[in-house]
């Protein structure tokens, strides 16, 4: 199935990178309306704004579980596959240079690439 630099037609994506392509991230869903100041809503208003967000909110977790089993049932059928340590480490490593996490993902990579030549 190849390893490294190969061009299979396997797409290699993490599971939360599905989600969020397709529209459905792990931020959720918020609703803008409810961070302004309610001094002036009726309870009412309160009360029907808050159920509305409610079934917002599951129907978005139903998606995603719905996008989740998506995700798995392509992993099984070979057309998808999860990152493995080694892309993920490469990935990261060419973040910030100066976040720690970026700096860790390099040092990582420099003992893969150690273990690889002396062909541990």
């Amino acid at each position: 199935m190849g390893g490294r630099g190969s061009t299979s037609s396997i797409k290699v994506m993490t599971e939360e990178e599905y989600l969020s392509s397709k529209g459905y991230s792990f931020m959720g869903y918020a609703e803008p309306s409810m961070h302004i100041s309610s001094q002036h809503v009726s309870n009412i208003q309160k009360k029907q704004n808050m159920e509305l967000l409610q079934n917002r909110a599951q129907e978005y977790d139903k998606k995603r579980a719905e996008l989740r089993k998506e995700y798995k049932k392509l992993v099984k059928e070979g057309k998808m596959r999860a990152p493995t340590n080694y892309e993920k480490a490469l990935k990261a490593s060419k973040g910030d240079p100066n976040l720690l996490s970026t700096q860790a993902a390099k040092r990582i990579l420099e003992k893969y690439k150690e273990r690889m030549k002396n062909g541990k």
